[in-house]
């Protein structure tokens, strides 16, 4: 799918949905950044299920899915998205310090690791790679996991 059918296809979803209320600046953003994101995502989408009767259906229902995450995104979040924006490369300033943990060895589990967090940020740790956060199966070698069930 070309930028012009998939611009094509944007302006018809958008007419046949009701995107949920938002303020007008939340408007004009979630607009700016679909028509910025949806050539891409619907090429890939279309290279994938594109001959499916129902993709139509399917792209509606996908931007009602962002605009409904964006609708009740917290402002706080909504503002760190416009600093992020402005600076594209944030993850590889020399201000980011990651780490990761074991949850349960660290702090036996996420409520110990929630009390643990003034002590991470006092060592100036900003992000956290939690591992292993879900249950997994074991099935002879490998491990299935679950990712709808926490493991702690």
């Amino acid at each position: 799918m070309n930028p012009t059918q998939a611009q094509r296809a944007l302006t018809q979803v958008l007419e046949s949905v009701t995107l949920p209320k938002l303020t007008k600046k939340d408007q004009q953003v979630f607009e700016k950044r679909l028509e910025q994101t949806f050539p891409s995502l619907v090429s890939k989408l279309y290279q994938l299920y594109g001959e499916q009767y129902d993709f139509f259906f399917h792209l509606q229902k996908l931007v009602l899915t962002l605009a409904n995450a964006f609708a009740s995104r917290k402002r706080k979040l909504k503002n760190r998205d416009e600093l992020r924006l402005k600076n594209p490369t944030w993850y590889r300033s020399e201000k980011m310090l990651g780490m990761a943990v074991y949850v349960d060895l660290f702090a036996g589990d996420l409520n110990g690791l929630k009390e643990k967090i003034p002590y991470l940020k006092s060592l100036g740790i900003n992000y956290l790679h939690l591992m292993p956060l879900y249950k997994s199966l074991r099935v002879t070698v490998m491990a299935v996991t679950r990712f709808l069930t926490i493991a702690l």
